[in-house]
């Protein structure tokens, strides 16, 4: 079965690593159907680590579209270069490793002699630094909220010491090493259809962009390139700006809509032009994509972004709240009193629920065949 296949600009979906362990079955499910009614002719998604019942839907998905719904397992950089060593590598790691132990030993009689570490009462300042070369290993065990005890274990010395952690600044730079690890899914997935898709559309699953004026993607573009042709040869994506829907903001909730992006019906006013919006990236003009828009364009005179128009689409961003401490624009939105109604995705609604009806079916059969193979994770 394919998707959307006579379609005049075909659409993949590219989908960053679900790393998670609450099950969001459903939500998946709903996800995936309306991005189906919009136009996605692909799926591709990156895998982690999560529930085996998210893992069925998308095993579920995969069997039903075949070479259109993708999912592949995720390294990131830090894991692939501690990749387990083949054969031939491992023999000559363990040449080195007995050569360079001597060489550990010594210094580590050395150090002690020098009285480089000293005893844990004198102890004003330690510098830790990680030594490849000699595989050095510093384990960490958090111990509060907010210390961590650093042990030199490979040197054969056993003090302690105990240093102060800013936890904010620890987890600041966790977040964004991941943005950079998704940097690579995203570039794979626009690699990958090149030649198969007109654009890629990085996106999350807790956001939908949302064409205002038409019923779908390919209606939305095929109108901005007939009123203004030279825009689909000078720019590299095409951005849609982001709407909140914050579930702490939001007070209708109507027990018939249990389907997320029906359920909430305000918003947040438009965030800025660049300010957490997707795009539809060219892969004729992109050399590089960003979460958000593409990072590079592939060739001298091609600009990065073009924002398209409010009336025309909009980004849907359903979240709990708006963080703060990943954004700090969200300030604004969580302190405006301004919510805005919209249901504009409600005109979906019919189309929607006759497809998520029938997928339920089908998933159920095929649940019920399955063997399941338990690894649902790396």
């Amino acid at each position: 079965m394919k998707l959307n296949s006579n379609k005049k600009f075909s659409m993949t979906v590219c989908v960053k690593p679900l790393d998670f362990t609450k099950d969001i079955s459903n939500h998946l499910i709903e996800w995936i159907e309306m991005n189906k009614i919009l136009g996605a002719n692909k799926f591709e998604f990156f895998v982690y680590k999560v529930p085996e019942n998210v893992l069925r839907i998308l095993q579920f998905y995969r069997y039903k579209y075949k070479g259109n719904f993708l999912y592949k397992y995720y390294q990131n950089i830090e894991e692939f270069f501690q990749r387990k060593l083949n054969g031939n590598e491992l023999l000559e790691k363990k040449r080195i490793s007995r050569r360079e132990s001597a060489i550990i030993a010594r210094q580590a009689s050395e150090m002690n002699n020098e009285n480089i570490v000293r005893e844990e009462s004198g102890i004003e300042n330690v510098t830790l630094q990680f030594d490849a070369r000699h595989n050095r290993s510093i384990k960490e065990n958090k111990q509060s909220h907010n210390h961590v005890t650093v042990k030199l274990l490979d040197m054969g010395i056993r003090r302690e010491a105990s240093l102060t952690v800013n936890n904010t600044e620890v987890f600041e730079r966790k977040i964004w090493q991941k943005r950079r690890n998704e940097l690579m899914a995203y570039n794979d997935c626009l690699y990958r259809n090149l030649r198969s898709s007109h654009f890629v559309i990085p996106v999350d699953i807790d956001e939908i962009i949302v064409p205002k004026r038409f019923y779908t993607w390919e209606e939305v573009l095929g109108h901005l390139f007939a009123s203004a042709p030279h825009l689909q040869e000078e720019y590299a994506s095409f951005s849609a700006q982001n709407v909140y829907f914050l579930e702490e903001t939001t007070t209708t909730r109507n027990n018939q809509d249990a389907v997320f992006f029906f359920k909430y019906t305000k918003r947040t006013e438009f965030s800025e032009e660049g300010e957490s919006g997707k795009s539809f990236v060219s892969s004729k003009n992109a050399l590089t994509v960003f979460n958000h828009y593409a990072l590079d364009s592939l060739k001298p005179g091609i600009r990065k972004t073009y924002f398209l128009p409010r009336e025309l689409v909009q980004m849907n961003h359903y979240k709990r709240t708006c963080s703060v401490n990943l954004l700090p624009q969200c300030a604004k939105y969580l302190s405006s009193p301004v919510r805005i109604v919209d249901t504009l995705i409600s005109k979906y609604k019919k189309e929607f629920i006759e497809n998520y009806e029938k997928v339920f079916r089908e998933f159920y059969i095929f649940n019920k065949k399955r063997k399941w193979n338990h690894s649902v994770g790396r």
